[in-house]
């Protein structure tokens, strides 16, 4: 009785524990969602900021501005916007930022790096969560087969009790059975 209350009481904690470890990791995708959408609207406000910039340069000079709208476009390529300092020597080369627009191209720039941590953050937490989720669904399996093998086991001591108590009755018929022939002769 205990083995099997052990065994069941294990098993509906592996699988409380497989159930909120899906949760959980539900919840991670959906804020590992959110995070990308977010990364991608500041993506595309930072390309709508740096076009606006690019146009607003590309007016008065004429000719010579189409390789600066073209050095600046670089900016919109997401391994510069996200390579940090690393997009600077794209600027370089192009007509230059005043300060107020350099100022939101480093905010963005450090905005898209912190979610771009963050977003990883998730990702781990998540294989970790699939793994740990894991772990407990195979424990309760185990859990679940080691009831099962414990019920077959009761179910046969059960049947060799019964086996065994027939014999005994059969033993003891058969003593009576020779006292009395004993007794008789």
């Amino acid at each position: 009785g205990a083995a099997l209350e052990r065994a069941e009481a294990a098993r509906s904690q592996a699988e409380r524990g497989a159930a909120e470890a899906r949760q959980r990791a539900s919840a991670l995708a959906d804020d590992l969602e959110k995070e990308r959408g977010e990364r991608r609207d500041a993506r595309r406000l930072h390309e709508r900021q740096l076009a606006a910039a690019a146009a607003k340069r590309s007016q008065p000079a004429g000719g010579a501005s189409g390789g600066a709208a073209w050095r600046e476009s670089a900016l919109l390529q997401p391994t510069r916007l996200s390579s940090g300092g690393g997009g600077g020597g794209g600027t370089a080369a192009a007509a230059p930022l005043d300060p107020r627009q350099q100022g939101e191209l480093t905010g963005l720039r450090s905005l898209v790096a912190a979610m771009q941590a963050k977003e990883q953050t998730l990702i781990d937490s998540l294989v970790q969560l699939h793994v740990r989720m894991e772990q407990l669904e195979a424990e309760a399996a185990e859990a679940h087969g080691a009831a099962a093998r414990l019920k077959a086991l009761r179910d046969e001591h059960a049947v060799a009790l019964e086996l065994l108590g027939e014999k005994e009755e059969k033993l003891e018929e058969q003593a009576r059975l020779l006292q009395e022939r004993g007794v008789a002769h």
